[in-house]
This record gives structure tokens, sequence and C-alpha cells, in this order.
């Protein structure tokens, strides 16, 4: 009854009856339950402890009746493969769940958005426009692959068909392009409908002699399973791959010049972080729903971006103004934080000193946020003695790793005659002991002698 039940509300999308049967299920267990509860009081009165011998039935009883064994399959095969078992049934429940509900008619890849889903149904849609547009099917004998919408081709750039839809042949399925008989490629379709770029590729694609299903895998992964990390380089490759040469050579000239800088890391990291938008400043936070306000509290005009908090403000004037190297602050309008970097690099300006300036005003704003004292005035100076203990530090830890390392001196066989003599002696102040060791080799290093002792440890001044 469960069973058809279930069926029937996969068809017209009300689960009423089911609710019903579950209901009067647990009812039943809950009875079993008391009776069973009951008895085992009356044998306890009677057997006491010896009655251990019938919980032990009834745990082992309980046991089995909840355990699945084996599972009937859609196909109408049994399986006793617990993988198996356990995909059968997480593939039911979504069915259950999902399928009834958007994709009744059709598979999840051509379900549609509904304002009626749950957050859950969302967010499989929000991510299968990844899916989408990264998996591969392998193919089969199925006729679940089309051949002119579908990604079956074994390349990363050009998965689909790129070649026009001959006339006649617009619902064409993969398995129409195989020759039933041979299990082989039909060469004289094939040659017909691409061209010879897309024929070395579908040749090149093996097939099966027995049928099996077709798949859908993602092939940025060695087991052909979809993660998120994978899902995240996929996109980040694909970003890079649309953008343009000259924005590309930007980004790179950026972070070469962002993490060359001589400066200290925190710096370099927060410059980087600006240049990505992803400092917190008040039109971030409004994106984010955190403030309902983005005006600037220094300056009560404008939007607080990255680039206003840092360059733009009115009240930073007294700073870039001071600075001959950076008159372009009033001259000058940049689009953001890259813009300014790359603009000042090429002009040959101190970019070691903007970055740490740019630190410095940040922390600035910060310290009036918390309603600390922190001179605006401050600022430059701060930032000139900043860089150069930093630099002058540098400098010195870099001619001290210049500097040659002594030459090692290399081992050379001993003349006739001699022995080489090796020695040590350590200390244990612990016990108040002192080691002798001493080894005896001749010229071809076999050992001719050795000595090893335990004295009283010596008197020492540093003692």
């Amino acid at each position: 009854m469960m069973k058809e039940a279930e069926k029937e509300a996969m068809r017209i999308g009300v689960n009423f009856r089911v609710r019903e049967l579950k209901k009067e299920i647990d009812e039943l267990v809950d009875k079993e339950y008391r009776m069973w509860f009951q008895r085992s009081k009356a044998l306890w009165a009677a057997n006491g402890d010896k009655n251990s011998k019938f919980f032990h039935c009834r745990a082992t009883q309980r046991k089995r009746k909840n355990s699945i064994l084996k599972i009937h399959k859609a196909d109408g095969e049994w399986s006793l493969d617990m993988e198996q078992v356990t995909e059968a049934l997480i593939t039911y429940f979504k069915e259950l769940v999902f399928k009834s509900k958007f994709f009744l008619d059709c598979s999840i890849l051509e379900a549609s958005n509904s304002y009626s889903g749950s957050y859950a149904w969302h967010s499989i849609l929000k991510g299968w426009d990844i899916l989408l547009k990264g998996a591969r099917w392998r193919v089969g004998s199925e006729e679940s692959i089309s051949v002119w919408l579908d990604a079956w081709l074994p390349s990363l750039e050009h998965p689909r068909i790129q070649s026009y839809i001959v006339e006649g042949f617009k619902d064409i399925k993969v398995k129409d392009l195989i020759d039933p008989e041979t299990r082989n490629w039909d060469d004289n379709l094939i040659q017909g409908l691409f061209n010879n770029q897309e024929v070395n590729l579908i040749k090149s694609i093996p097939l099966c002699p027995t049928p099996i299903a077709d798949t859908l895998t993602w092939p940025f992964n060695a087991l052909g399973s979809y993660t998120v990390k994978s899902g995240c380089k996929f996109l980040a490759k694909d970003e890079l791959h649309n953008q343009s040469p000259t924005h590309s050579n930007q980004n790179n000239d950026l972070w070469k010049l962002i993490w060359g800088l001589e400066v200290l890391n925190k710096i370099k990291n927060f410059v980087w972080r600006s240049s990505k938008d992803a400092i917190p400043v008040r039109k971030n936070l409004k994106k984010r729903k955190i403030l309902n306000d983005d005006k600037c509290k220094q300056c009560g005009q404008d939007e607080e971006s990255v680039l206003h908090a840092i360059w733009e403000c009115s009240k930073l004037s007294p700073i870039w103004d001071a600075i001959p190297e950076f008159a372009c602050h009033q001259s000058r309008s940049f689009a953001d934080i890259k813009d300014l970097l790359l603009y000042v690099s090429n002009a040959g300006s101190k970019v070691d000193l903007l970055a740490v300036i740019m630190w410095n005003i940040w922390y600035h704003r910060n310290q009036l946020r918390l309603n600390k004292d922190n001179p605006i005035s401050q600022v430059i100076q701060t930032s000139q003695q900043c860089l150069l203990e930093y630099q002058k530090e540098n400098r010195v830890q870099r001619t001290q790793m210049d500097t040659p390392a002594p030459t090692r001196v290399a081992w050379h066989p001993l003349p006739d005659g001699c022995v080489k003599i090796n020695f040590n002696g350590p200390t244990f102040k612990d016990i108040n002991k002192a080691g002798l060791g001493i080894i005896i080799r001749d010229g071809f290093g076999q050992v001719l002698t050795s000595l090893s002792k335990q004295i009283q440890l010596p008197y020492s001044l540093d003692g």
C-alpha cells in the first residue's frame, strides 16, 4: 500500500495519503513496543536477571528487521552490493522530493527555474550552470546524447560540434553515428556531417562492444566526479581564458609589482586586497547588508569606496599634496587602485612609499573609528621612517645572504704511514658527568682502535 501511495503522490503531487499511512505505521510500531515492554517487565518479575537471553534475542530480531540486505532496482534486478543499495535509496528519495515537483516529464538537465522551489532547489540550479558548462558525456549505447547540443567530444577547448547542422539531421543522436552490427563509427556518415578535426576527435572515442549507459562525467577531476575545488578552478581558468590579452598582461604586471615591493608582507597583502576591492570599506559593507549608509565618515560627501578611502577623500589632501612624487592627486582621476598603482609605477615614482602610506592611512581611519587618537599629520613621517628602517634592515640581511659560504674542505686519502684521529667530549650537566670518545683510522678508512669513557664533569668557570 505504501509503495502504491508513493507512486500516486509522485504522479499528482499530493502526498496526503502517504502521511496517513506513515502515521498508521508509527502507531503500530508504538503499540508493538509497549506490548514487548510490558511483556519484558512480566518476564523480569518472574525470572529476574536470568531473562537476559530474551533481550538479546529481541535486539537481534529488531536489527534483522531494520537492516536492508538487498534492494529491488528500477531495472527489475535485485542488488546485494551495499554501495548500489545506498545509491538506489538516495536516487529514490531525490526523485521523490525533486522530480515530481520540478522535472516530472524531463531530465534534471532540462529542469527550469521555479519560484515555488525551496532554497535547496534554487541552490542546485545555481550550481547547475557550472556543471552544464564543464561536464562532458561519455559515449555509451543509449540515446541520451544530442549530436549538436551536448558536449561529448574529447576536447577541453571545443567539446561541442561546431559544424553547421545538416538539414534532416537536426534531432540526430550520437547512437545514430554508430554501426549497430560492428559497434564501430559509421565513417561515411561522420565524414558527411562534420569537418576533419571533428571527425578525428570522434574516431578517437573508444566504443564498448557491449551495451553500456551514456554517462555524464566531470573531466577536470581524476575520478570524474564534481567537487567544489575543481569547479572553482574551472571557473577561474575559464574567466582567464575569456580575458583579452591586454587585460591579462596588466594583471600579470600588477601582480609582479605588488609582490615585488620592498615593504613588509602585511603591507603587500593590504595593497593586493585593495586592488581586489576586498577591504571592508563602507561601500562593500553596504553591499553585504551590514550597513545602510555608505557615505564617508571623514568628508561626509561621497561614498566610501576603496579608492576614496585611500586616495580621493578630501581629508587626505594634506598627505598626498605634500609629496611631489604624487602630484597627480589633483590633476588626474583613476578608475580604481589597480589603475593608480600601474600609473605611479609607469611614471617612475616611489611605489614602495605609496604602499606604506596607503597602509598607514587605512590604519589611521581604523583608529578614528575606534575613537583612538592618531593625528593624520604623522602619517607621512611614520611611513617614511617605517620604509627606511625596513629597507635598511633588508639590505643588511641581503648582504649577509650574498656573502659566499666558506669553501667546504673535501676529504682526501691520508698519506702512507699517517693515521686520522676523531674525538669528541660531550658534557651532561644534569648528572654531573662528561664523556670522552676517540676513534683512530688508517689511510684506507679502516678502524685501528677506539675508546669511549665516562668521567666526572671537570670544574669550569662557566659552570
